[in-house]
């Protein structure tokens, strides 16, 4: 059982720690349609009128089952990919568009002119892209921080399944810093900048790829 846990720990650790961002992109499209399937058939459900046990509609045939889950989880993925990019981008673009204005001696009173609007949603494109950067940047690192640390870091697993199993914080093992968790940090968040500049540069010439929810 311990073998076992050690082997999955080391291989959860490599994928997180050299495609953390693709791993990020793949879970919010995966909870995204699980989400949208299951309140898609929660939808048909209740306007069958059938019995729910346990969050599933009972008697709901293949059909109208088939299709609450495809209509609900693609409805899911891209709503999942929109809060996720309202969450980043939007107080980005108020923050990156006042600023811009303010620099530029741009002061909002009344009604703005066309120029002071212009101004503002420059700087809030501006300001969007950054924080959609530095985000994507953010999740490398920590990502690629995890990663390293289940791998390297001299995780017991026996103690880490009694930690997990009792939940008592003095249980959890305390990883310390060492040569080889610097190597698959290092290793892995370059791994992932590649990544991040390879999808930058597919993006630029097919289109989006990373997310349904770009535009």
């Amino acid at each position: 059982m311990v073998g076992l846990v050690d082997a999955g720990l080391v291989l959860a650790g490599l994928i997180l720690a050299f495609a953390g961002v693709r791993v990020f992109d793949y879970a919010v499209t995966v909870w995204g349609f699980l989400f949208g399937a299951s309140v898609g058939l929660g939808v048909v459900g209740g306007a069958q009128g059938v019995e729910v046990v346990t969050g599933v509609p009972q008697g709901v045939g293949p059909v109208e089952g088939l299709v609450a889950i495809v209509v609900g989880g693609v409805l899911g993925i891209y709503l999942a990919w929109a809060a996720v990019k309202l969450l980043v981008l939007a107080p980005a673009f108020l923050l990156g568009g006042t600023v811009i204005a303010g620099a530029v001696g741009i002061r909002f009173q009344g009604t703005p002119d066309a120029l002071a609007f212009l101004v503002f949603v420059v700087g809030g494109i501006v300001g969007a892209a950054v924080a959609w950067a530095f985000f994507r940047v953010a999740v490398a690192v920590v990502t690629a921080a995890v990663g390293a640390t289940m791998v390297t870091l001299s995780i017991d697993a026996a103690q880490l399944v009694t930690a997990v199993t009792t939940l008592e914080p003095d249980t959890f093992p305390t990883p310390e810093l060492s040569a080889w968790f610097l190597g698959v940090f290092l290793l892995g968040l370059l791994a992932q900048i590649g990544l991040l500049s390879m999808g930058a540069d597919e993006e630029g010439d097919d289109g989006p790829e990373t997310d349904p929810g770009t535009a």
